[in-house]
């Protein structure tokens, strides 16, 4: 792994990360102007609301294409209401962040939480900004209702935080100059397709931990997240630690799954296969069925296959997902218990919790989900435990 930080941006294209009009070679847009069929198709005040659409995006390009010393000198920076801040520590969590992150995420200028199980922005109401500090640089693009795209570069002596979203594609690093077993490099990678990924490195060590969503990364590796990951996100979001949220998101699956005991993947299937129906009344019938379904159905229907299915299906479960995701904000325990509660891959990583009752009401959802024995002893030894976790992962992949 080659920490990114110092990093062109040009480089975050191979995470995945386009930002359009960020880089080298900006390509600047001119404003249109409206034409007199134009006007008399529309209102002034239409026009009024793409002009103040394009140009901050104008701004920002231009912005980003003089180096930072000179627009110092240039232009004062954005004023920002923020309070004196190095690195800070919140809730026994340290924040790796600097004043104009901290105050942007206490404004609502923006801010991130876990949804579904995805890194994914809770608040933003600005459409485009940029600010900048000594040791900081802040730019946030699009947003409201555009695609939203962040930049952020933090220099706290020879440590470098630096975080980089857009499209659902998030990457943030933290290097230091001389990585150490207890200050190494921590990176966190999350595609826009695929597994989260947690890397870290000090010295000639290289670690990379990997998990279906966040939450199951938290799941299986619970010290290194508490240690490492869970300060690399402290300074994006609010809220308590995500390492003390995924102790209620355990606690609530288990509570779950003593109130229902009922497999519906198996409806849930025919339902989608119905979308597809000749019939509308079938098709009706089944939409509304699964929009009944509530939360638990979202894990199912984001995990479904859809290149098997038609054009008329994969449009009618888009709808759905949609209708039943939660605007803007993160998950609750409960939430995030409905969506892991039919995923298997859920049910294994609880096998490898420290509690008891969860290993054994884990074990018991997975051979219910999976209509099978599982072969694991809950009260066996951590090594023990661990071999047979092995196996029925092998046996699920």
């Amino acid at each position: 792994m080659r920490p990114l930080a110092g990093d062109s941006l040009r480089d975050y294209h191979k995470y995945g990360i386009d930002i359009e009009g960020i880089g080298p070679s900006p390509v600047l847009f001119a404003l249109p102007s409206p034409s007199e069929s134009e006007m008399d198709r529309h209102s002034s005040n239409q026009v009024r609301r793409r002009r103040q659409v394009i140009l901050p995006f104008v701004l920002i390009c231009f912005i980003s294409a003089v180096p930072t010393k000179l627009w110092a000198q240039l232009v004062p920076p954005v004023p920002i209401q923020v309070r004196t801040a190095t690195t800070a520590s919140t809730a026994n969590t340290t924040t790796y962040t600097g004043s104009l992150m901290q105050s942007a995420v206490r404004q609502g200028w923006i801010r991130y939480g876990v949804r579904f199980g995805r890194v994914r922005p809770v608040a933003n109401n600005r459409s485009s900004i940029q600010s900048r500090s000594t040791n900081e640089t802040l730019s946030i693009m699009g947003g409201l209702t555009q695609q939203l795209s962040v930049i952020y570069r933090y220099e706290n002596g020879d440590k470098v935080f630096t975080f980089v979203s857009s499209n659902d594609t998030l990457l943030v690093t933290r290097q230091a100059e001389n990585p150490t077993d207890k200050d190494p490099t921590v990176e966190f990678h999350q595609p826009k397709q695929g597994q989260p990924e947690l890397r870290i490195a000090d010295g000639e060590s290289r670690k990379t931990y990997r998990a279906e969503t966040i939450w199951h990364l938290y799941f299986d590796y619970p010290e290194v997240c508490q240690q490492q990951l869970d300060p690399l996100l402290a300074g994006l979001r609010s809220g308590p630690p995500l390492s003390e949220t995924v102790k209620l998101v355990e606690k609530a699956l288990v509570q779950r799954s003593k109130l229902d005991r009922s497999s519906p993947v198996d409806r849930w299937r025919v339902l989608v296969e119905q979308l597809g129906s000749d019939s509308f009344a079938v098709r009706r019938a089944a939409d509304a069925e699964l929009r009944e379904s509530g939360q638990a159905a979202i894990a199912f229907l984001l995990s479904y296959e859809m290149r098997d299915l038609d054009p008329e299906q994969q449009m009618r479960v888009r709808r759905i997902i949609r209708s039943l995701q939660p605007g803007e904000e993160e998950d609750s325990p409960d939430r995030a218990a409905a969506y892991l509660f039919s995923q298997p891959t859920a049910w294994v990583s609880l096998l490898g919790s420290d509690n008891l009752e969860s290993r054994t009401v884990a074990k018991e959802e997975l051979e219910r989900l999976l209509e099978r024995t599982v072969d694991f002893d809950p009260s066996a030894t951590e090594e023990e435990r661990a071999e047979q976790i092995n196996v029925i992962r092998s046996t699920l992949m």
